[in-house]
């Protein structure tokens, strides 16, 4: 029923945390059909061999390996090309939001009938640099896109397969937030979020910095001027929506 796409892009010392946490989660909410498709985005460190053990103790942890790291939306992209579940999930892999938001999400989408559903991060233990850096890509994605969120890259996000297949993904980069919530407004998708608090991390480091910044900003001027699609296309889908 759930499939979850995590990617892991060196994350040695979260990466078991994680992936354990959300089976607990699971196991406690009896949930009983999912899969966790454990993406190992181009590491040089540990966590490979983390995610092969993780997997010869539980089949529902299925690895996908990427030889090299192309970027964020690269390693979600993979994870969910193999995903075989009716909803699926992207969650992130630096343990900076509590295993239980995904139950949360999913659970809210299916109770409202949502497309697409996602936490909004109301409270911030990750420092001023982060929090300065999202409100300019949620500032930049509302005045650019009308995209009705304060919190465009809020992880775990939940959507059905319908939805997924309709937005059409493309992103290789950390731009892949945005696309699908400016997607998702464009194709009049029913959206729902879910508060909650976003952790400091325990372990490794964030792959946020400056040039994360500037690469979002060309995005967005790439996108604002030609698009991933034409609006004909657009139109066509959300035709066969309604």
């Amino acid at each position: 029923m759930l499939s979850v796409a995590i990617p892991f892009y060196n994350e040695e010392e979260n990466v078991d945390r994680v992936i354990r946490g959300i089976v607990r989660v699971f196991n406690d909410a009896a949930l009983e059909d999912y899969e966790i498709l454990a993406v190992n985005n181009g590491s040089w460190d540990k966590t490979g061999e983390i995610l092969t053990d993780l997997n010869a103790n539980n089949p529902r942890i299925r690895i996908v390996h990427v030889m090299k790291n192309k970027g964020l939306g690269w390693g979600i992209l993979q994870g969910l090309a193999q995903a075989r579940g009716e909803y699926l999930c992207i969650q992130c892999g630096d343990g900076q939001t509590e295993p239980d938001e995904i139950i949360r999400v999913f659970e809210t989408l299916k109770k409202y009938q949502l497309d697409l559903c996602k936490v909004r991060r109301v409270v911030r233990g990750d420092g001023p640099f982060r929090a300065f850096i999202s409100w300019v890509f949620n500032a930049l994605s509302t005045i650019m896109f009308s995209v009705k969120t304060d919190d465009v890259n809020g992880l775990p996000k939940v959507m059905t397969r319908k939805a997924y297949e309709d937005l059409s993904l493309r992103s290789s980069d950390w731009f892949i937030d945005a696309e699908i919530m400016i997607k998702a407004a464009r194709l009049r998708l029913k959206q729902g979020e879910v508060e909650t608090e976003f952790l400091k991390r325990e372990g490794g480091s964030s792959n946020v910095n400056w040039k994360t910044v500037m690469e979002f900003i060309k995005n967005m001027i790439k996108y604002r001027i030609k698009g991933f699609e034409t609006e004909k296309c657009l139109k066509q889908t959300i035709h066969s929506r309604s």
